[in-house]
């Protein structure tokens, strides 16, 4: 699919989803579709600090580890696949992250290193837990899990605004994942009056290149 039609698909979806009490969303695993859907942004790289810290700030964002869990920020860096320094979590690798403007999108690198330098120890097929909240209540929730050994990338983008992301490892142990690179957008999802002309539009684009394809 082009990058051109990534704002129309998500529409389309939202959509779809509608008049629902809990707010709608689109969950990605590929950044520069995501980016196109969302308008997202860097937040800043990952400090570094303490072995043990238990949060940190970057600009509008504290993280804050869940007890027992904390914070590696320590070199080395261990993720090689992730560009910049990677964000380790000791114990279970279970997070929050808060911000202190309303959230219409957030997103992040992830890796699973199985068999890369730098890493040792049992490696579990993990499953996580992505809680999106605003000033505590419930918006929505997935859940994902990646390949192992290569960059992977989760994003989510909500028609309703959040200022907490929960990240909980659901299923695993305690072995190596890592995250890095966070994005975040605050550009609002239209609201069902306009997705229901970006619809229409994504209708009328397939049908033409339907035509088009059997033209040709």
């Amino acid at each position: 699919m082009r990058p051109s039609f990534n704002l129309f698909v998500v529409a389309a979806l939202l959509l779809a989803e509608t008049g629902t009490a809990t707010a709608d969303i689109v969950t990605f695993d590929d950044r520069t579709t995501f980016i196109s859907a969302s308008a997202a942004s860097p937040i800043g790289p990952i400090p570094l600090g303490g072995a043990t810290d238990p949060n940190f700030v970057i600009g509008d964002f504290t993280f804050t580890a869940e007890p027992i869990s904390t914070f590696h920020l320590i070199l080395p860096d261990f993720g090689i696949r992730i560009p910049g320094f990677d964000l380790a979590v000791n114990f279970s690798e279970n997070f929050n992250v808060d911000s202190a403007v309303p959230l219409f999108s957030f997103g992040f690198d992830f890796h699973e290193p199985e068999n890369d330098p730098e890493v040792s120890g049992a490696f579990i097929e993990s499953e996580f837990e992505v809680t999106l909240r605003n000033s505590g209540a419930f918006v929505n929730a997935f859940t994902f899990e990646r390949p192992n050994d290569s960059l992977q990338f989760v994003g989510v983008l909500s028609n309703q605004p959040f200022d907490r992301v929960e990240i909980r490892e659901i299923a695993g142990g305690i072995e190596n994942e890592f995250f890095g690179n966070f994005v975040a957008g605050t550009t609002a999802v239209p609201e069902p009056s306009t997705l229901g002309a970006i619809f229409a539009t994504l209708l009328t684009l397939v049908v033409r290149r339907k035509q088009l394809h059997k033209s040709t």
